[in-house]
């Protein structure tokens, strides 16, 4: 006790009773765990629920300068022997019964556990918060508490994220509505077929097999009566039975077997729970395409929590029946990652072997197995050719040959241009003489000059009456090679020089036709 404690607090309780003129009153110091309070600490006395008198630490600026900041008075008035109790920050701390006068106490309250409620400060709590302290308080270790009563309590700050039990279900609309769920106990087989369904395991739950009918989704198992810290990570270690899931799927079965005696563990923030084999939108995972083929998901399937990394020290073996032609991936984050690992043989002990967060697969007869040591959203696939839809071709015969010539310029070699050129500019007959003359006599030499043009001019003749036939063929021809052309650029997109190229081939069909109707 602090020097002259006994005749500084008789001066102050002289004051006070010109103050109050109140018959009751406690005066002393408080302490948590037998170090003094912080300023501000509340202190209060009540009688059941009824509260008498409250304080805050230092009770006055005279109990200060004497006695710091852990000195508290109180005083108030009831009947005799009436039981009170005394708290520091909403905790219970000395009971005694009223009786009128001064009296001296030193009030002491121990640190509470985290779930313990009535907290009205952060000091009092073990794990260092009160979540809630201004109404009903629940120390925490953490700044938010879930109490797995299947409301969604803003006032303990449950969300989706840290409270999943709670808040699992939001509206539709995105809201702060939520959807308690129905809690079952795992007591050996058990058939789930609605919606929303926890299944809570405890330390002696027998083996097990759990099938989740078609249809239901967001069912669970709450491993939080296994819960244990372990160098900052949540931790679960399951007996020596296993549990069995099954699942038929929209595309088949699927069985997942997890060993006995698995350790899984995940953050300091998960709160025991594992999703059930819930099947997820096609669209909400894309697969990248490889070497030109595109991939075709047949089904997305989560299992774990999304947003919580959980890993397994055995592996967990997943089955998909008649799924042996299909590729398998999981994703983490945005990011997909193709299982390609192929397991030594379909078994635990191969399993086991995988390091940890690892997995495989492996083909037994129609079945995909996948041993896989992590939970998360698994994706089955399969590759193929990209789908090309056939080109419409759109053909425009009021195309001005000029527009055509310029469009396929840098289409065609120089000097195949220059044929197309002139084949559609001319009847044919003309422009084949025409070219064979100019090439006649680029190559004549003086010595053999009316030699070669008596030849020349025999073979122009026999032209006339051959080239109409053999000019058809060429004009045929290079129709075919701008259709080809016209298709190309449809193919790339280039419509409009597409079309141009169409109705300059068909130009060249007409004249072929015509050239042979005179011939």
């Amino acid at each position: 006790m602090k020097k002259n404690l006994i005749f500084l607090l008789c001066i102050f309780l002289l004051c006070i009773s010109f103050a109050y003129a109140l018959p009751g009153d406690w005066v002393g110091e408080a302490s948590i765990a037998q170090n003094p309070v912080a300023s501000g600490t509340e202190v209060s006395v009540y009688s059941g629920s009824v509260l008498l008198a409250e304080t805050i630490t230092p009770s006055s600026v005279a109990g200060k300068a004497h006695f710091g900041d852990d000195f508290y008075v109180l005083v108030f008035e009831t009947t005799d022997n009436t039981d009170l109790s005394f708290k520091i920050c909403g905790i219970n701390a000395y009971n005694t019964t009223f009786s009128s006068g001064t009296h001296q106490k030193i009030l002491n309250v121990n640190k509470v556990a985290d779930g313990t409620y009535g907290c009205t400060c952060d000091a009092v709590c073990t794990g260092g918060h009160c979540i809630n302290g201004i109404s009903d308080g629940v120390c925490s270790s953490t700044n938010f508490y879930c109490d797995n009563d299947g409301i969604c309590e803003s006032a303990y700050n449950e969300t989706v994220t840290n409270c999943r039990t709670d808040c699992r279900v939001q509206s539709s609309s995105g809201g702060s509505s939520y959807t308690p769920k129905t809690t079952t106990p795992l007591t050996g087989d058990i058939k789930v077929s609605g919606n929303k369904t926890v299944i809570t395991v405890d330390k002696d739950y027998p083996e097990s097999v759990i099938l989740v009918e078609e249809g239901s989704e967001e069912t669970s198992l709450d491993f939080s009566n296994l819960l244990v810290k372990n160098n900052g990570k949540n931790v679960v270690t399951l007996n020596n039975n296993s549990i069995r899931i099954e699942k038929n799927t929209t595309i088949d079965q699927l069985i997942i077997e997890i060993a006995a005696d698995t350790i899984i563990e995940g953050s300091d923030k998960w709160d025991g729970e594992i999703m059930l084999p819930t099947i997820k939108e096609k669209t909400s995972v894309i697969v990248p395409a490889q070497d030109g083929q595109e991939a075709i998901v047949s089904e997305i399937i989560e299992i774990g929590l999304e947003d919580e990394n959980l890993v397994f020290s055995k592996a967990v073996r997943m089955y998909f029946k008649g799924q042996s032609d299909k590729q398998i991936a999981y994703t983490k984050g945005n990011d997909v990652h193709k299982i390609t690992t192929i397991c030594l043989e379909d078994s635990q002990a191969a399993g086991d072997s995988l390091p940890l967060g690892g997995d495989c697969r492996i083909i037994v007869g129609d079945d995909l197995i996948v041993w896989t040591k992590h939970f998360t959203k698994f994706v089955t696939y399969t590759y193929q050719e990209p789908t090309v839809a056939e080109p419409t071709i759109e053909k425009d015969v009021n195309a001005s040959e000029e527009t055509v010539n310029e469009t396929i310029q840098d289409e065609l070699p120089a000097q195949q241009l220059q044929e197309v050129k002139e084949d559609a500019d001319s009847d044919g007959i003309v422009s084949l003489t025409g070219r064979a003359i100019s090439g006649v006599f680029n190559g004549i030499k003086n010595s053999y000059t009316w030699l070669l043009l008596i030849i020349v001019i025999a073979a122009i003749v026999v032209g006339v009456y051959k080239g109409s036939t053999n000019n058809v063929s060429h004009l045929h021809t290079k129709a075919r090679m701008l259709h080809k052309m016209a298709d190309n650029c449809h193919m790339r997109g280039q419509i409009s020089k597409s079309q141009k190229l169409h109705a300059e081939a068909n130009e060249l069909h007409r004249k072929a036709m015509r050239l042979k109707r005179n011939s």
